[in-house]
């Protein structure tokens, strides 16, 4: 019997498929090492999916609630959709540590947090720490300051 679980396992194995099809056109540098490639972490999340999704498929059915959504925050869910949105068009001009700043101080407070020196105290060591690992570990250039305070 198919529920709204198996509908949602079926269609995340159906999209997990035709990603780890699509990998294959990732083009690899010639020379570079084989151990870890451009395909790597893609071909481990399309794995991971298509096992998970299999893993629900195959689950013993379960009687669904007559409302499976009832309870849930849809307020608190829009907030964070719309959170989301400012960031990614925030992102270039208030430049990375900002928008990240921002971003995850919005985040928390949404989720509860009042403490300010808390709130600034994690939101801002986590963007330090994420800046660092993405230009120094991955070598990936994300402007740390607007445009215009950039020196």
């Amino acid at each position: 019997m198919i529920n709204t679980d198996r509908a949602g396992a079926l269609l995340i194995l159906c999209f997990s498929l035709g990603y780890a099809l699509l990998i294959q056109e990732i083009t690899l540098l010639d020379g570079a090492p084989t151990g870890l490639t451009a395909r790597s972490m893609p071909t481990f999340i399309a794995g991971l999916a298509i096992l998970i999704s299999l893993w629900l498929l195959l689950q013993p059915g379960t009687r669904q609630a007559a409302r499976p959504f009832a309870g849930l925050n849809w307020l608190l869910g829009a907030l964070f959709c719309l959170l989301m949105s400012l960031y990614g068009f925030g992102l270039r001009p208030l430049g990375f540590l900002l928008s990240t700043f921002l971003f995850l101080a919005g985040g928390f407070f949404l989720l509860g947090e009042r403490r300010g020196w808390l709130l600034a105290t994690v939101a801002l060591s986590v963007t330090g720490v994420f800046w660092l690992l993405l230009s120094a570990v991955l070598g990936v250039y994300l402007p740390l300051l607007p445009p215009g305070l950039a020196p």
